[in-house]
């Protein structure tokens, strides 16, 4: 993997803030018992050995994995965020890359991003790419990549910079040789997100059992062989751990 914290350590499989972990904010943001569900989780998958977090305007949780991250090593933690151009799902406070980095900063108790990704190409993401890669050149942020991004729409940011990462929607069984050859030539990381979808497929549980292995730990093992780095979450340490585990296979 291209990617290591600031203290040179490589990057674990990362630990989201997104998916169902999200809803638990949107939901009663104000609620400090469902904000500490958030922290917890972010805490629990750090105490396993996880020192990569995934987070993002849109999931509203950065201020829980600020606190979550509270007296850790900084420069040994690697911290995922993504601004969204325009949201139809929260309100934004941030309508520039920049001020979503200070708003960032403000909320995690950071003075640097490590990843900073388009969280969707809208508007006019082609300018909003130019500005990143300036935040970049500033020194805000450590890396810069894009999310739910196809191949086309990629091509379009090439000729000012190739985005080192493109966070997507990817899982054993999905069939797109197009877009793995596409990142795959330019270079470009698949960061997987959803990687444990197919979890309870009857043909996949077949797999894990022959290999000995759980069904989660078969997925994460499919994607990381193939170069392709997963963000999983749970609420629950035990699955955490579950999954952590793949690094040792």
């Amino acid at each position: 993997m291209p990617l290591t914290t600031k203290s040179g350590n490589p990057i674990t499989i990362g630990v989201g803030t997104g998916s169902a972990v999200k809803l638990v904010k949107r939901e009663d943001p104000t609620n400090a018992e469902k904000q500490q569900v958030i922290i917890d989780i972010v805490k629990n998958a750090l105490d396993i050995g996880y020192n990569h977090i995934d987070s993002a305007e849109v999931y509203l949780t950065q201020p829980e994995v600020g606190k979550a991250i509270k007296g850790r090593e900084r420069e040994d933690l690697f911290i995922t965020t993504k601004y969204a151009i325009s949201s139809t799902f929260i309100t934004k406070e941030s309508f520039t890359p920049e001020e979503f980095a200070k708003q960032t900063f403000k909320e995690l108790g950071t003075d640097y991003i490590d990843l900073f990704l388009i969280h969707f190409p809208a508007d006019d993401y082609v300018q909003t790419w130019k500005d990143v890669i300036k935040l970049r050149d500033e020194g805000l942020v450590r890396y810069i990549g894009v999310s739910n991004f196809k191949p086309e729409e990629i091509e379009k940011l090439i000729e000012f910079e190739i985005p080192l990462v493109n966070q997507i929607e990817y899982y054993w069984g999905i069939d797109k040789p197009k877009v793995l050859d596409f990142h795959k030539k330019h270079n470009i990381l698949i960061e997987a997100y959803s990687p444990l979808k197919p979890i309870k497929d009857p043909e996949l549980i077949k797999l894990a059992e022959d290999a000995n292995i759980s069904p989660a730990q078969y997925l994460l093992k499919h994607l990381l062989d193939n170069g392709i780095l997963p963000v999983t979450t749970s609420f629950q340490k035990e699955k955490l751990l579950d999954s952590f585990k793949v690094h040792n296979l």
